[in-house]
């Protein structure tokens, strides 16, 4: 304002650039966006305000489309607006639903390489084409495409529309949100096939890394597999949101490796910010002696661009997303790909690096942060216990397995549902983790009435002692067991020896020695007794 040609501050004299300019953005402070705080009064003052509007989406699709080589970009421009509009509208209200640009631009962006492959496809057919029929040679390179109708460009541009809509769309819906979508696109889209992007090579790895890992080939996850790939060539940032048991880890452990596979490792570096305090995962400088230290991101962060660009590199944070500290890494996600540490210094990431966030909820991470990721949600819906349980099965050996596979069948579900109908669990969980849980007390059952008893031990855990006592009570009736007391039914073990059910008992003993007292601190009371047969492996 004063038009100074230099200024005094922090001690220095620096000259001042009439030409140079200080903008400042930032969304509004507020319940939505954690993390942040208001720009003080004294500094909002020496800044220009200036609002921003809602920008025109159907005029971005339309010119995006024409510079990506759509012919029909205007129609199905504003059919893609449509679809997200009617999505905003129609589908439930969740934290990691984002309809707003930068959404869009993913779809665009993928809409034009899908583009291209086509067009390299119809070059490559007709090219053959023309050297079957003996027109190849010096004229290849004038090969002409056949000329389509109008009614055929648009068809073929609408599937393209619809299978980036739906690659880059369908990964983040609930399970009942994703009918509703499906039924969306064929209204907006009307008589157009809808497909979904195909990986031949990827996917065969993936069926043949699933078999290794004795994991049961289901098409839905081999599909959310092929999502998250997708995601991750899209996007920087990816975010696996849903509950414990849903197969997060499962996916990334199945990807890496079917890349493994196909001689491309992925090199994966794994921290849980919200184990740390900020500074040591951001990294901090010594105040005294201005020595920059790394912290835990910023290391990986170095080891990563020490690989080459060929190299796709993994950074991992396994855990809550606070916006405390992922509010920091808001340039690394958007277009930027930058990191800026504390200390002034800034590392560019090349297209190879993935940011990975493994979670089971976004409650705590503000729309700008949700914006910039991918989101792949699974729910407990897309998670099929018997496929679960048939998995642990084949980890057993075949006579073993054959065995406990017929008491699971006839016994192990209709467990499981009953303590589900109980509706007295003392732990929030999911039918996974409780299917994980019984499934744990399982392998060593040699008969059926060792086989009811880890039902109960491994499934009554979730519950209160009173309710454990009934809930015993219904399993040693539906299995048809017979126990010493039916008034303790949590008292009693199997005895080998005997092949029977026996009860704990336990005989106080008034004199001790001190050698006895040292070597066994614990007084086996019938809980003690009860408690060690259950931690016992």
């Amino acid at each position: 304002k004063m038009e100074e040609k230099q200024v005094y501050l922090l001690g220095r004299t620096i000259d001042l650039n009439p030409s140079a300019g200080i903008f400042v953005t930032l969304n509004p402070a507020g319940k939505n966006y954690g993390g942040r705080s208001k720009l003080p009064e004294n500094l909002k003052q020496l800044f220009r305000p200036v609002a921003m509007t809602v920008p025109d989406t159907g005029l971005i699709c339309e010119i995006e489309l024409y510079s990506e080589g759509f012919s029909e970009a205007k129609v199905v421009g504003k059919k893609l607006v449509e679809v997200f509009n009617l999505s905003r509208d129609l589908l439930s209200s969740q934290q990691h639903y984002d309809w707003g640009l930068r959404a869009l631009k993913t779809i665009l962006r993928t809409a034009g390489s899908l583009k291209s492959i086509e067009r390299r496809q119809e070059l490559a057919a007709a090219a053959e084409e023309a050297e079957a029929t003996g027109e190849g040679g010096e004229t290849a390179k004038q090969i002409k495409l056949r000329e389509k109708t109008p009614a055929e460009v648009l068809t073929t541009e609408s599937e393209i529309v619809i299978r980036s809509l739906r690659v880059n769309t369908l990964s983040k819906l609930t399970f009942d949100d994703s009918k509703i979508f499906n039924g969306i696109v064929t209204d907006v889209f009307p008589g157009i096939a809808t497909s979904d992007v195909e990986h031949a090579e990827l996917t065969a790895a993936i069926k043949d890394c699933m078999t290794k890992l004795k994991l049961q080939i289901i098409d839905t996850q081999i599909h959310k597999i092929l999502q998250l790939n997708e995601a991750m060539l899209q996007r920087m940032g990816v975010v696996l949101v849903g509950p414990s048991g849903a197969g997060k880890s499962t996916l990334l452990k199945v990807l890496r490796q079917a890349y493994a596979q196909m001689k491309q490792p992925i090199p994966q570096h794994v921290m849980n910010p919200k184990a740390m305090p900020r500074h040591q995962l951001l990294g901090f400088m010594d105040m005294d002696t201005r020595e920059w230290n790394d912290g835990v991101l910023t290391a990986a962060a170095r080891k990563v661009m020490l690989e080459p660009l060929t190299t796709r590199s993994w950074i991992l944070c396994d855990g809550d997303i606070d916006p405390e500290w992922v509010e920091s890494l808001n340039s690394v996600l958007d277009d930027n790909r930058l990191l800026t540490m504390p200390n002034g210094e800034r590392i560019q990431f090349g297209d190879n690096v993935n940011f990975m966030f493994e979670t089971h909820s976004l409650a705590f991470a503000s729309p700008a942060t949700v914006s910039r990721m991918s989101v792949i949600y699974l729910s407990e819906e897309d998670v099929d216990p018997h496929s679960t349980v048939k998995s642990w099965l084949s980890t057993l050996p075949e006579e073993q397995s054959k065995l406990i596979g017929g008491w699971i069948e006839e016994y192990f579900y209709r467990a499981v549902e009953k303590l589900v109908h109980t509706k007295k669990l003392v732990l929030d969980t999911t039918r996974m983790g409780l299917v994980m849980s019984g499934l744990s007390h399982l392998g060593m059952a040699t008969n059926k009435s060792e086989f009811c008893l880890g039902l109960i031990r491994g499934l009554g855990s979730y519950l209160s002692k009173e309710s454990r006592i009934a809930y015993a009570t219904e399993v040693f009736k539906l299995c048809g067991e017979a126990i010493p007391d039916a008034r303790r039914p949590l008292d009693c073990y199997w005895d080998p020896e005997r092949n029977c059910f026996d009860n704990y008992y336990y005989t106080m003993k008034l004199e001790s020695s001190i050698e006895a007292l040292q070597s066994n601190q614990m007084v086996p009371t019938i809980d003690v007794q009860r408690n060690v047969d259950i931690m016992r492996p």
